[in-house]
């Protein structure tokens, strides 16, 4: 975001300063007397007609700085924001439904469930309240085998909760002689995306089915025409309309808000005169984690609390 910048040119007079040195040997040479002082030029004045003009060049949000524009009642903003965008923001949702998922287990406990997605289907597992509040710790077995007559199986964990976090570790388990099964070995690795938003959840399946997305709003037009000081002419958006751009955010990156200016078309910049849409929706969005479904042929991310319910969904992950 660029801040407003002002200048300010002072004029002034420079006054020669003699110096003379009592009881030297000799004196000292006087400075050289001041060159005439520069022309004042007068100031630059833009021909354009005073209007509802918006920068072409510069998000108008970006005139203002962070914090400027502090939303003290996000539900009502949104309201507003779907009553003046309806047809943008309808596969829009920022609502969470991590404490609904994290009510599938109670404190102290754990509880079996199947996992599909990252190439597994209907893989065993189990899940049990995580130490970060609304969300549940997974441990997903992969494979199982009898090695010198011990079971061995291998795991991935993950965590479920409004996002779902999964293949960033795992390890090894053995089972012991009163069946009971002790970890045996371990491994991670770090900048692991998330796989999904949860989308749904009921007594039966979570499906992880959301992607994140970024909305930003701009001026649309239309555009006007207007003489530059220097001669020549430039399109200057009069900001009458306003447009939303929303976009997919790539899986593990925080939120960008408000995007980069557009680049300015010409050195003549525009006029500012902002629509207050454009801030008051960018100051909303800036705050909202926001999400929509994820396309219909994408492949399915699900916990189930059953293997029926899990091979009853006949979709490959």
């Amino acid at each position: 975001m660029l801040p407003a910048m002002r200048h300010l040119v002072l004029a002034g007079v420079l006054t020669p300063l003699a110096i003379f040195a009592a009881c030297a040997p000799s004196p000292l040479p006087s400075p050289a007397p001041p060159g005439p002082l520069p022309a004042a030029s007068a100031p630059s004045v833009d021909p354009s007609p005073a209007g509802p003009i918006a920068d072409a060049g510069v998000s108008v949000d970006d005139a203002a700085p962070d914090g400027a524009h502090a939303v003290a009642d996000p539900a009502a903003e949104l309201a507003w924001a779907r009553e003046r965008w309806p047809q943008a923001l309808s596969p829009v949702d920022t609502e969470s439904h991590a404490a609904e998922l994290s009510a599938w287990v109670s404190a102290g406990s754990e509880v079996k469930i199947w996992f599909t997605g990252e190439k597994l289907r209907c893989r065993p597992g189990v899940a049990k309240p995580s130490a970060t509040e609304g969300e549940l710790d997974l441990k997903v077995f992969v494979t199982q085998k009898r090695t010198k007559g011990v079971r061995v199986r291998d795991f991935v964990s993950g965590t479920a909760g409004h996002l779902l976090w999964f293949g960033g570790g795992g390890g090894s388990e053995r089972q012991l002689a009163d069946g009971t099964w002790e970890e045996s070995g371990a491994w991670g690795k770090s900048d692991q995306p998330p796989l999904g938003v949860l989308a749904h959840v009921d007594p039966v399946v979570a499906h992880f089915s959301g992607m994140l997305v970024d909305i930003s709003a701009w001026c649309d037009g239309p555009l006007q025409q207007l003489a530059c000081p220097g001669g020549g002419k430039r399109d200057c958006d009069t900001c009458k309309d306003v447009k939303l751009q929303i976009q997919e955010r790539p899986m593990g990156m925080l939120g960008l808000g408000s995007m980069a200016a557009r680049a300015a078309t010409t050195d003549c910049a525009c006029p500012d005169a902002p629509n207050p849409d454009v801030a008051r929706a960018n100051a909303l969005f800036r705050g909202l984690e926001a999400w929509t479904s994820k396309a219909p042929g994408a492949g399915v991310v699900a916990v189930y609390r059953s293997a029926a319910a899990c091979k009853a969904d006949g979709r490959k992950p």
